[in-house]
């Protein structure tokens, strides 16, 4: 049997960097992997004090973390950094991105990841400066991730189609972001489950809803097979919920939920060194 790793995953941090360094601070002693689920706050040279101050805490916590972007991450600027040799983009020696399509392998557990989600409040926010057009997968990017096939654990930022997030009701959503931004979003979550059903993992963990649930499933595979799943929807930076932990020796572990509250209340958000 693999030795056991205990793996952290987490929601939106925003760029927040009090919660963030405060979070990798505050995880268990046998948490080496952070997998980050996007809108982590890769904004450029913006928040080039924020990447490096979060990259410090995981370095004096001896941990790992992996982010697959999210909507509000500066593609442009994100785009042009090197990547290694299997794909990903390194930051600093302690995090690195997942790019869509990306797989890794944890014990016998293998990984796939595909970020990305509408902004639906994009009409607010400015083309190229807060929001970013390649912030949704595209049709050769579905297709690329589709075909590697399998992966016990797909993280994705957006959620699939039929997960059961609780969200804001349609109408109100078509009220406030418009029924065109209503409708992309909702395309874009038929294409996370498309790639869902191609993958047919044992788990899928998201973020972007801002909203900690879990869903079991069952759904039907690409081959018109059931498979069975498990969706847990992550809450954001200042919010329970936000990260969860399972362990991985040959299977899934049990999934709990990290209880940052101490003596029922939220840690302080120190300025980060």
């Amino acid at each position: 049997m693999n030795t056991p790793r205990t793996i952290a995953f987490a929601g939106d941090w925003h760029g927040r960097t009090g919660w963030a360094v405060t979070m990798i601070g505050l995880l268990p002693d046998d948490v080496q992997d952070i997998i980050h689920v996007g809108d982590f706050g890769l904004m450029g040279e913006g928040l080039t004090e924020y990447v490096t101050k979060v990259s410090r805490a995981a370095t004096r916590t001896n941990r790992r973390i992996l982010v697959v972007p999210g909507n509000h991450e500066n593609y442009t600027w994100l785009n042009k950094q090197p990547r290694s040799n299997d794909g990903a983009i390194p930051l600093t020696d302690t995090i690195t991105v997942a790019p869509r399509g990306y797989r890794w392998t944890i014990n016998s557990t293998s990984f796939a990841a595909a970020g990305g989600a509408v902004s639906v409040d994009k009409r607010r926010r400015v083309g190229g400066k807060s929001w970013w057009p390649q912030e949704t997968i595209t049709d050769d990017e579905e297709t690329n991730i589709c075909a590697g096939g399998h992966a016990d654990i797909l993280v994705t930022h957006d959620a699939p189609m039929g997960s059961g997030v609780p969200s804001m009701p349609r109408d109100a959503l078509v009220a406030w972001a418009g029924a065109d931004i209503a409708a992309e979003a909702e395309d874009h979550q038929r294409r996370v489950r498309r790639i869902t059903n191609a993958l047919t993992p044992r788990m899928l963990v998201h973020g972007h809803f801002h909203t900690r649930y879990t869903h079991p499933v069952t759904w039907v595979d690409t081959n018109g097979q059931p498979y069975d799943s498990t969706i847990h929807g992550l809450s954001c930076d200042g919010e329970a919920g936000n990260i969860i932990l399972t362990t991985i020796t040959d299977t899934i572990g049990t999934v709990t939920d990290f209880n940052y509250r101490i003596k029922g209340t939220r840690p302080p958000l120190p300025a980060a060194a």
